[in-house]
């Protein structure tokens, strides 16, 4: 997990970066979110997810998964327990709805994702995603823990130039949200949850002096 703390407009905002998938994250969130006390909490989903999540929060229910989360979990099950739905969003929209907060989604709505899937992944990039598959679940990742891991699990997937655009989207996406955020508020305490493999790209594109960055 990566935390920066910022300072925005008057607001005190963390931007944590956790992995997803692994329980322990999800702990840490817990902890960290109590001890923050957000008036606001932010994080990388679609509406139309965070609404899933707060369904499944109320009865669960099965999730579905592709080859690639499979094979992610799997992979990722060598650092500690994994579950799905990712408990670093779970756990916070669980604390966001039981503790009054506001809940903030970040990411592309389904219909906006759905263009931009279109638009950068052709049939080519389709063939050369489906055949990695085989080689992504035999390939040895030596990383010494999660965090590197998605790092190198997300070089992976980008290797496909179609699939590194789509990211590519979503990280614009989430950074000017987070930029409409900061701007329409003031003197709050603002927690962002954005995923580990990303955290860096979102930090970069935040519209704050550097002189005030801390972490």
């Amino acid at each position: 997990m990566k935390i920066v703390a910022l300072t925005i407009n008057g607001n005190s905002i963390l931007l944590i970066g956790g992995v997803r998938g692994l329980v322990s994250e999800g702990e840490e969130i817990d902890s960290i979110l109590k001890d923050f006390d957000p008036e606001i909490v932010a994080i990388s989903m679609s509406p139309e997810e965070m609404e899933g999540l707060k369904h499944f929060l109320d009865e669960p229910f099965r999730v579905g998964l592709s080859d690639y989360d499979i094979i992610y979990g799997y992979k990722l099950a060598v650092y500690g327990e994994v579950m799905v739905p990712p408990p670093i969003f779970l756990n916070a929209v669980r604390y966001a709805s039981q503790n009054g907060k506001r809940l903030v989604s970040l990411d592309l709505p389904e219909s906006e994702f759905s263009t931009s899937y279109t638009r950068n992944i052709g049939t080519i990039s389709l063939i050369r995603h489906s055949l990695r598959k085989t080689r992504l679940r035999k390939k040895f990742f030596p990383d010494p823990d999660p965090d590197q891991f998605t790092i190198s699990w997300q070089n992976e997937i980008e290797k496909i130039k179609g699939f590194r655009e789509l990211q590519q989207s979503r990280i614009d996406a989430i950074a000017v949200s987070l930029n409409d955020l900061f701007g329409s508020c003031k003197d709050q305490r603002i927690a962002v949850i954005v995923e580990r493999e990303i955290v860096g790209q979102i930090e970069a594109l935040i519209s704050v002096p550097a002189s005030q960055k801390t972490a």
